[in-house]
Protein backbone atom coordinates (compact mmCIF):
# COMPACT_ATOMS: atom_id res chain seq x y z
CA UNK A 1 0.00 0.00 0.00
CA UNK A 2 2.52 2.34 0.37
CA UNK A 3 4.72 1.69 -2.45
CA UNK A 4 1.71 2.46 -4.08
CA UNK A 5 1.01 5.62 -2.43
CA UNK A 6 4.21 6.51 -3.06
CA UNK A 7 4.15 5.92 -7.36
CA UNK A 8 0.59 7.98 -6.93
CA UNK A 9 2.81 10.87 -5.05
CA UNK A 10 6.01 10.74 -7.73
CA UNK A 11 2.96 10.16 -10.80
CA UNK A 12 1.45 13.74 -9.37
CA UNK A 13 4.86 15.43 -9.12
CA UNK A 14 5.33 14.46 -12.77
CA UNK A 15 2.71 15.24 -14.11
CA UNK A 16 2.28 18.85 -12.49
CA UNK A 17 6.03 19.56 -13.62
CA UNK A 18 4.77 18.50 -17.05
CA UNK A 19 1.90 21.03 -17.12
CA UNK A 20 2.79 24.45 -17.73
CA UNK A 21 -0.37 26.43 -16.57
CA UNK A 22 -4.08 25.13 -15.34
CA UNK A 23 -6.89 26.99 -15.12
CA UNK A 24 -10.15 27.33 -14.28
CA UNK A 25 -12.87 29.77 -15.59
CA UNK A 26 -16.55 30.53 -16.08
CA UNK A 27 -18.34 29.19 -19.35
CA UNK A 28 -20.03 32.53 -19.99
CA UNK A 29 -20.76 33.47 -23.99
CA UNK A 30 -19.63 37.30 -23.36
CA UNK A 31 -21.98 39.63 -25.73
CA UNK A 32 -19.42 42.33 -27.72
CA UNK A 33 -20.44 44.95 -29.68
CA UNK A 34 -18.83 47.02 -32.33
CA UNK A 35 -19.63 49.38 -35.08
CA UNK A 36 -19.40 48.23 -38.96
CA UNK A 37 -17.61 50.50 -41.10
CA UNK A 38 -21.05 51.98 -41.94
CA UNK A 39 -22.06 52.83 -38.74
CA UNK A 40 -24.26 49.53 -38.50
CA UNK A 41 -24.04 48.24 -34.36
CA UNK A 42 -22.73 44.74 -35.27
CA UNK A 43 -22.27 41.41 -33.08
CA UNK A 44 -18.54 40.92 -33.43
CA UNK A 45 -18.79 37.11 -33.05
CA UNK A 46 -17.50 35.29 -36.63
CA UNK A 47 -18.97 31.51 -36.05
CA UNK A 48 -21.93 33.56 -35.49
CA UNK A 49 -21.46 35.84 -39.08
CA UNK A 50 -20.51 32.67 -40.74
CA UNK A 51 -23.50 31.18 -40.24
CA UNK A 52 -25.40 33.88 -41.48
CA UNK A 53 -22.90 33.82 -44.39
CA UNK A 54 -24.10 29.99 -45.04
CA UNK A 55 -27.92 31.12 -44.98
CA UNK A 56 -27.53 33.81 -46.78
CA UNK A 57 -25.79 31.75 -49.58
CA UNK A 58 -27.01 28.38 -49.10
CA UNK A 59 -29.67 27.92 -52.36
CA UNK A 60 -26.08 29.06 -54.73
CA UNK A 61 -23.62 27.22 -52.58
CA UNK A 62 -26.25 24.20 -52.84
CA UNK A 63 -26.70 24.49 -56.15
CA UNK A 64 -22.83 24.82 -57.08
CA UNK A 65 -21.29 22.05 -55.04
CA UNK A 66 -24.15 19.84 -57.29
CA UNK A 67 -22.75 21.05 -60.34
CA UNK A 68 -19.24 20.21 -59.39
CA UNK A 69 -20.51 16.88 -57.86
CA UNK A 70 -21.92 16.36 -61.79
CA UNK A 71 -18.80 17.24 -63.36
CA UNK A 72 -16.87 15.53 -60.51
CA UNK A 73 -14.61 18.44 -60.21
CA UNK A 74 -13.36 20.48 -57.47
CA UNK A 75 -14.13 24.22 -57.04
CA UNK A 76 -14.38 27.65 -55.23
CA UNK A 77 -17.69 26.47 -53.53
CA UNK A 78 -15.91 23.51 -52.39
CA UNK A 79 -12.87 25.64 -50.89
CA UNK A 80 -15.22 28.26 -49.25
CA UNK A 81 -16.42 25.78 -47.38
CA UNK A 82 -13.13 23.99 -46.32
CA UNK A 83 -12.28 27.70 -45.56
CA UNK A 84 -15.50 27.88 -43.36
CA UNK A 85 -15.08 25.01 -41.30
CA UNK A 86 -11.56 25.70 -40.79
CA UNK A 87 -12.48 28.45 -39.18
CA UNK A 88 -15.28 27.52 -37.05
CA UNK A 89 -13.04 24.70 -35.76
CA UNK A 90 -10.47 26.89 -34.96
CA UNK A 91 -13.06 29.10 -32.43
CA UNK A 92 -14.56 31.71 -31.48
CA UNK A 93 -13.14 35.32 -32.40
CA UNK A 94 -12.91 36.27 -29.04
CA UNK A 95 -10.88 33.96 -26.49
CA UNK A 96 -9.79 34.68 -22.69
CA UNK A 97 -6.23 34.95 -22.03
CA UNK A 98 -4.64 32.16 -19.75
CA UNK A 99 -3.79 33.86 -16.11
CA UNK A 100 -1.13 32.14 -14.33
CA UNK A 101 -0.34 31.18 -10.58
CA UNK A 102 -0.35 34.96 -9.60
CA UNK A 103 0.01 37.24 -12.80
CA UNK A 104 -2.65 38.09 -15.01
CA UNK A 105 -0.71 37.10 -18.25
CA UNK A 106 0.51 33.70 -18.15
CA UNK A 107 4.41 33.43 -18.93
CA UNK A 108 4.11 30.95 -21.33
CA UNK A 109 2.04 33.20 -23.41
CA UNK A 110 4.71 36.10 -23.08
CA UNK A 111 7.10 33.05 -24.53
CA UNK A 112 4.77 32.65 -27.41
CA UNK A 113 3.89 36.13 -28.38
CA UNK A 114 5.84 39.18 -29.42
CA UNK A 115 4.37 43.33 -28.52
CA UNK A 116 4.33 44.70 -31.57
CA UNK A 117 2.71 47.84 -30.22
CA UNK A 118 1.01 48.57 -27.22
CA UNK A 119 1.06 46.61 -24.28
CA UNK A 120 -0.49 43.51 -22.63
CA UNK A 121 -3.85 44.02 -20.89
CA UNK A 122 -3.19 45.38 -17.18
CA UNK A 123 -6.90 45.89 -16.58
CA UNK A 124 -10.58 44.12 -17.03
CA UNK A 125 -12.03 46.53 -20.19
CA UNK A 126 -8.91 45.96 -21.52
CA UNK A 127 -8.05 43.70 -24.84
CA UNK A 128 -5.24 42.88 -27.33
CA UNK A 129 -5.53 42.38 -31.17
CA UNK A 130 -4.07 38.99 -32.44
CA UNK A 131 -2.16 38.79 -35.38
CA UNK A 132 -0.94 35.82 -36.98
CA UNK A 133 2.82 35.43 -38.35
CA UNK A 134 2.65 37.57 -41.38
CA UNK A 135 0.77 40.61 -39.27
CA UNK A 136 -2.35 39.77 -40.61
CA UNK A 137 -6.01 38.93 -40.09
CA UNK A 138 -8.56 36.24 -42.42
CA UNK A 139 -11.58 37.90 -43.66
CA UNK A 140 -13.84 36.90 -41.49
CA UNK A 141 -12.18 37.95 -38.48
CA UNK A 142 -11.86 41.84 -40.24
CA UNK A 143 -15.74 41.65 -40.55
CA UNK A 144 -16.26 40.62 -37.42
CA UNK A 145 -14.23 43.49 -36.04
CA UNK A 146 -16.21 45.81 -37.96
CA UNK A 147 -13.21 46.85 -40.31
CA UNK A 148 -14.29 45.79 -43.82
CA UNK A 149 -17.94 45.80 -44.82
CA UNK A 150 -20.97 43.45 -45.80
CA UNK A 151 -20.85 44.33 -49.01
CA UNK A 152 -17.01 43.22 -49.26
CA UNK A 153 -17.69 39.76 -48.13
CA UNK A 154 -20.18 39.29 -50.02
CA UNK A 155 -17.82 40.19 -53.20
CA UNK A 156 -15.53 37.45 -51.58
CA UNK A 157 -18.15 34.70 -51.18
CA UNK A 158 -19.73 35.53 -54.46
CA UNK A 159 -16.41 35.11 -56.26
CA UNK A 160 -15.89 31.33 -54.62
CA UNK A 161 -19.15 30.50 -55.04
CA UNK A 162 -19.70 31.05 -58.94
CA UNK A 163 -15.84 30.60 -59.67
CA UNK A 164 -15.30 34.02 -60.32
CA UNK A 165 -11.82 35.69 -60.74
CA UNK A 166 -11.08 38.01 -57.39
CA UNK A 167 -9.58 41.19 -57.40
CA UNK A 168 -7.62 40.99 -54.07
CA UNK A 169 -7.58 44.36 -52.52
CA UNK A 170 -4.38 44.77 -49.67
CA UNK A 171 -5.70 46.79 -46.90
CA UNK A 172 -3.59 48.13 -43.78
CA UNK A 173 -4.74 49.87 -40.83
CA UNK A 174 -1.71 51.99 -38.59
CA UNK A 175 -2.06 50.72 -34.97
CA UNK A 176 -3.71 53.97 -33.84
CA UNK A 177 -6.56 53.23 -35.75
CA UNK A 178 -6.35 49.55 -34.31
CA UNK A 179 -6.37 51.14 -30.88
CA UNK A 180 -9.32 53.57 -31.52
CA UNK A 181 -11.60 50.70 -32.37
CA UNK A 182 -15.04 50.78 -30.06
CA UNK A 183 -15.90 47.59 -28.49
CA UNK A 184 -18.61 47.42 -25.62
CA UNK A 185 -19.98 44.61 -24.09
CA UNK A 186 -23.37 44.05 -23.03
CA UNK A 187 -24.10 42.34 -19.74
CA UNK A 188 -26.59 39.29 -20.86
CA UNK A 189 -29.51 40.57 -18.06
CA UNK A 190 -29.71 43.93 -19.68
CA UNK A 191 -30.87 43.09 -23.03
CA UNK A 192 -34.17 42.36 -22.12
CA UNK A 193 -36.77 44.73 -21.28
CA UNK A 194 -40.32 44.03 -19.84
CA UNK A 195 -43.50 45.02 -22.26
CA UNK A 196 -46.30 45.83 -20.21
CA UNK A 197 -48.48 45.54 -22.87
CA UNK A 198 -47.85 42.07 -23.20
CA UNK A 199 -46.79 41.25 -20.09
CA UNK A 200 -43.70 39.72 -21.68
CA UNK A 201 -39.68 40.78 -21.77
CA UNK A 202 -38.66 41.40 -25.27
CA UNK A 203 -35.06 41.04 -26.30
CA UNK A 204 -33.35 44.52 -27.28
CA UNK A 205 -31.02 43.23 -30.13
CA UNK A 206 -34.18 41.87 -32.30
CA UNK A 207 -34.47 45.79 -33.44
CA UNK A 208 -31.51 48.38 -34.45
CA UNK A 209 -32.99 50.59 -32.32
CA UNK A 210 -32.82 48.41 -29.73
CA UNK A 211 -29.11 47.36 -30.56
CA UNK A 212 -28.18 50.15 -30.68
CA UNK A 213 -29.44 51.66 -26.90
CA UNK A 214 -27.33 48.34 -25.95
CA UNK A 215 -23.88 49.61 -27.62
CA UNK A 216 -24.61 52.80 -26.18
CA UNK A 217 -25.13 51.77 -22.69
CA UNK A 218 -22.12 48.77 -22.76
CA UNK A 219 -18.92 48.57 -21.07
CA UNK A 220 -16.14 49.77 -23.03
CA UNK A 221 -13.26 47.23 -24.25
CA UNK A 222 -9.92 49.34 -25.57
CA UNK A 223 -7.66 47.83 -27.65
CA UNK A 224 -4.13 48.58 -25.72
CA UNK A 225 -1.65 45.81 -27.64
CA UNK A 226 -0.77 43.88 -30.53
CA UNK A 227 0.58 40.98 -30.26
CA UNK A 228 1.87 37.87 -32.77
CA UNK A 229 3.48 34.68 -32.63
CA UNK A 230 7.21 34.91 -32.12
CA UNK A 231 9.66 32.92 -34.53
CA UNK A 232 10.46 30.28 -31.49
CA UNK A 233 7.11 29.03 -30.82
CA UNK A 234 6.47 26.01 -32.24
CA UNK A 235 2.28 26.30 -31.77
CA UNK A 236 0.38 29.35 -30.49
CA UNK A 237 -2.19 28.82 -27.68
CA UNK A 238 -4.54 31.51 -28.64
CA UNK A 239 -7.05 31.05 -31.92
CA UNK A 240 -9.02 33.52 -31.43
CA UNK A 241 -8.13 37.64 -32.86
CA UNK A 242 -9.36 39.32 -29.39
CA UNK A 243 -7.96 38.51 -26.12
CA UNK A 244 -9.22 39.69 -22.85
CA UNK A 245 -8.27 38.77 -19.35
CA UNK A 246 -9.87 36.56 -17.40
CA UNK A 247 -10.67 39.92 -14.79
CA UNK A 248 -12.90 40.65 -17.47
CA UNK A 249 -14.99 37.42 -17.10
CA UNK A 250 -14.75 38.04 -13.06
CA UNK A 251 -16.09 41.59 -13.50
CA UNK A 252 -19.03 40.25 -15.36
CA UNK A 253 -20.12 37.25 -13.29
CA UNK A 254 -20.18 39.87 -10.27
CA UNK A 255 -21.84 42.47 -11.78
CA UNK A 256 -24.16 40.23 -13.23
CA UNK A 257 -25.31 38.97 -9.85
CA UNK A 258 -25.80 42.30 -7.96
Amino acid sequence: FLESERANESSELELKDALSGIHYGYSIDIPIYTKNVDGTVIHSDSQEMLTGILMKYMGQLMGSLMQDSENQMGGGSSGMMSMMAGSQNAGGLWQELLPGDEELINPILKKQYDIVEGNWPAAYNEVVLVLDENNELPDIALYALGLISEAEIDTIVDAAINKKPLTVNTKRWTYQEIFDMEFRTVFPANCYTYDKVSGLYTDLRTTSAGLKYLYDNGLPLKVVGVIRPNEDAVAGMLMGSIAYTSKLTEHIVTESAT
